[in-house]
């Protein structure tokens, strides 16, 4: 058995099996809906750097998500009725690999704040590539205002559909929550599971 973070996981590997993107995406996303249903709590930095992948036979077994904040310490306070506000960020967006377009804007973060990020996540996985390609700060953050994020360099269209609507710019159009996008994730790329690999590099 060995573990490493995701980001490892695609500098070392990339691109990954579909399979196994699907078994990574399934518990962080079950993590992230116990947080939110339990705790009220965001993670709001959801990123491969802050996933811990485990290896059995050289295939995903499981993986687990960290640096979950306490809503205290990072200056929001979490309502029963699924709304942050971000006065204080959950996370500077500098410092995040993925914020969500409300992120980045001031606006109100719920759940689908880091189902955003959990799909920019997942892609990378796939590709080995950025969502949002790897230039300054200030693009990234237009490619996410502007939901310009690139597709599947190969894919169905049900597998870019998936991807696309959980990295929709206007958050009620994302999956509800992250276990839905995790059952949308691993039902289209069931249909064909070797379709979304292509050679790609971290930039």
């Amino acid at each position: 058995m060995t573990s490493m973070t995701a980001a490892e996981l695609i500098r070392t590997r990339a691109p990954i099996a579909p399979a196994d993107v699907a078994t990574i995406v399934d518990r962080v996303a079950a993590e992230l809906l116990c947080e939110w249903e339990c705790h009220h709590r965001l993670h709001g930095a959801v990123q491969p750097d802050n996933i811990v992948v485990t290896f059995i036979s050289g295939s995903v077994h499981t993986a687990r998500l960290i640096g979950f904040v306490d809503p205290e310490l990072a200056g929001t306070v979490l309502a029963r009725s699924g709304d942050v506000e971000p006065t204080v960020h959950v996370r500077d967006v500098h410092q995040k690999s993925y914020p969500a377009t409300e992120s980045i804007l001031g606006g109100r973060l719920d759940h689908r704040t880091d189902v955003y990020s959990l799909a920019c996540t997942a892609f990378e996985l796939l590709t080995g590539l950025r969502p949002h390609g790897g230039g300054t700060v200030q693009d990234v953050m237009r490619s996410v205002i502007d939901g310009t994020a690139q597709d599947l360099p190969l894919g169905t269209q049900a597998q870019r559909s998936v991807l696309r609507s959980a990295m929709a710019p206007d958050s009620a159009a994302r999956p509800i929550t992250a276990l839905r996008f995790a059952a949308d994730f691993r039902r289209a790329f069931h249909e064909d599971p070797t379709a979304a690999i292509t050679i790609g590099t971290r930039p």
